[in-house]
């Protein structure tokens, strides 16, 4: 399962710095964590690639003087900035 989640720096960043195993070692990351996992949004299984729309959306803002083939479409998307891979598990 994949969630995404939005959970404060400084946990991120203690969780990232500390050896392989993070130990909760306090009650409020503890609970910070769990209502971060709670308020979390699932993927669904076997989601494609998702990307920044925005930055996609910029990018053809940017670019509105010129005329876009199907083809055009297809780089831009292929080039998008990737936020989350896409889920290939069967």
């Amino acid at each position: 399962m994949q969630i995404v989640i939005d959970i404060d720096e400084h946990i991120y960043k203690q969780i990232m710095a500390d050896s392989e195993v993070y130990v909760l070692d306090n009650e409020v990351d503890r609970i910070l964590i769990e209502n971060a996992i709670y308020n979390g949004t699932p993927l669904p299984e076997h989601h494609g690639r998702l990307i920044d729309s925005e930055a996609l959306g910029n990018y053809f803002w940017d670019n509105r003087s010129k005329l876009f083939e199907y083809k055009d479409l297809q780089i831009a998307i292929d080039n998008a900035p990737t936020i989350i891979e896409g889920d290939d598990s069967e």
